[in-house]
């Protein structure tokens, strides 16, 4: 396997939600079927209709739902075109970032027992963690259209937001609604001002009961 330049990573923030109607879905058979646009984030506090050449799907012939990445499956095979309605989470580029770390833990619970010279475990609850390092301010607004992303507000309101990670700018991203419980800026008479926050990931659950969870897509 050839090194992969780091410059080419693509760091996205989600913005406010949006309104999508019968919007065009790429997929055959039962699925899984996605959002042919990039509006491929779902708004989990929305509710989803997804039609078959123009008739609504019933709830209970679908399998599974797929927020971060605009996708979903059905229990049939369906002759199209796949359309949904409902609301997405418009990605944004994040300002001037310069450095990303990502990691992913797991708890490790202890499940030694008498008997066996040796520590046995299982794994516990799950986390994705993202530091974020960038040249624009915390007080940056990410989005250009009429709404307002900054990670100081995130951070104030405890404000729940998708970030999505792609290492080199092509292959997998990491993907998962996150908070931000720590951020920073530093200002050096001979460096740049530079800006730091931390990205937890959370699992919110969807209107549907989905539990969405983060996802390497």
């Amino acid at each position: 396997m050839s090194a992969t330049p780091a410059y080419n990573t693509v760091i996205e923030i989600t913005g406010t939600s949006t309104a999508m109607v019968a919007e065009a879905m790429t997929g055959s058979g039962a699925g899984p079927y996605q959002v042919t646009s990039a509006k491929r984030v779902f708004d989990p506090t929305a509710t989803f209709t997804f039609y078959d050449n123009g008739i609504a799907i019933s709830a209970s012939d679908i399998l599974a739902v797929d927020y971060l990445f605009g996708k979903v499956t059905f229990t049939s095979s369906k002759t199209g075109p796949i359309t949904v309605s409902g609301s997405y989470l418009p990605r944004l580029t994040f300002l001037e970032g310069r450095a990303a770390g990502i990691s992913l833990d797991a708890d490790e619970l202890d499940t030694s027992v008498f008997g066996s010279g040796w520590k046995n475990s299982a794994a516990g609850l799950m986390q994705l963690t993202v530091d974020v390092e960038t040249l624009a301010l915390l007080t940056a607004d990410m989005d250009p259209g009429a709404g307002s992303r900054k990670l100081s507000s995130i951070f104030l309101n405890r404000t729940s937001v998708v970030l999505s990670v792609t290492p080199g700018g092509t292959g997998s991203a990491y993907r998962a609604f996150v908070i931000v419980p720590s951020e920073k800026e530093d200002a050096a008479v001979a460096d740049l001002l530079k800006a730091t926050a931390t990205f937890k990931s959370t699992a919110p659950r969807a209107v549907d009961g989905t539990i969405v969870t983060p996802t390497i897509g």
